[in-house]
Formats: C-alpha cells, structure tokens, sequence
C-alpha cells in the first residue's frame, strides 16, 4: 500500500470538497431527461437579467481594479523608491486588508460609513438617521474591492522597485535629474 504524502491529501481534500461539488451542479444544469442538453443554460446566460448582472459585475470589478491600481502604485513607489519615515510601518498597515476577510472589512466600513457611525456622529459628518448606507449600491463596492485588492497591488509593485540596482537611481540624481525625471527612466 502506497503512502499517502501530505501533498496527495491535500489533492484529494480539494476535490472531495470542491471538484465534487462543482460536477455535481455542472451535472444538474446540463443533463436533462433526454441527456446531455445546453439549450437551458443558453437560455439563462440570454436573459436579460443574467446579461445586466454580467456586466455590472464586470463593471464593479474593473472599476475596482482601477482604484486598486491608483492605491496601491502610490504606495508602491514611495515606500520602495524613497526614505519617508515609517515606510515599513506605511507598507504594513497597507497590507492590512489582506490579513482580515473581506466580509469583515465590508461590515466595519458600513458600520463606519453609516448612519449609526459612533465615530462620523462624534463629529455631526454622519448621514441621517433613516438614510440608506452609502456603501450600498455600485460605488460602495468598487471602493471596497479597491481598498482589498490594493496591497496585491503594492506587494507586486514594490517587489519589482526594489529588485532594481539602487545605484542607476544613485547616478541618475547625481547627474542632476529629478524624481519625476528618475521615475520616468
């Protein structure tokens, strides 16, 4: 009898958990009375339903990927690039959202946000008692992907800043180039 590796385990965990799953429901949508059959799922990825929802959700998550970017760069560029003070402690508070679900962070800010905010009543920013949350509905979502996918953005960034040979940006400086100048080159 063969022994298990932990790596093999883990392989057949996964597709206990997840492939079966995943077949069983394909199998379902598929496989009608008269056998395999696509003409129901064709006639669903039709509606007009299914095509808003498709979009929107392309729409939400480009949108979000662009606020990542414009996050995240920033982020990127000074804490690789420059010697501000507390750039370790600036890339670890930006890495933060990946160390907490993306469940909780959508409730804490909704709860931050909204008109029940201890901290936005403390000083009278808070919406009406009544109003509906402003992190609910497209802009909501887009600014919350933004705010958890910025550090995969920063992360990737500032690995490649950092892998590039201090000393061009050295010369660049010393033959009197600016930092825009440098960050161009």
């Amino acid at each position: 009898m063969a022994r298990f590796t932990p790596i093999a385990l883990a392989i057949v965990a996964v597709g206990v958990l997840a492939a079966l799953p995943l077949g069983r429901l394909m199998a379902t949508a598929l496989v009608g009375d008269a056998g395999l059959d696509f003409a129901p799922l064709v006639e669903r990825l039709m509606r007009g339903s299914t095509q808003r929802a498709m979009f929107n959700t392309l729409d939400t998550a480009v949108m979000g990927a662009i606020l990542a970017l414009l996050i995240g760069t920033p982020f990127a560029f000074f804490v690789a690039l420059t010697d501000v003070p507390f750039r370790r402690l600036q890339g670890f508070m930006l890495l933060l959202p990946l160390m907490i679900a993306p469940q909780v962070t959508a409730l804490a800010y909704m709860q931050l946000l909204g008109p029940s905010s201890a901290l936005l009543g403390t000083f009278g920013l808070a919406p009406a008692p009544g109003t509906p949350n402003p992190l609910l509905g497209r802009g909501g979502i887009i600014l919350l992907y933004g705010i958890q996918h910025a550090p995969i953005v920063f992360i990737t960034l500032r690995a490649g800043l950092t892998a590039l040979p201090r000393d061009y940006f050295e010369a660049a400086r010393a033959a009197g180039a600016g930092p825009w100048r440098v960050l161009q080159q």
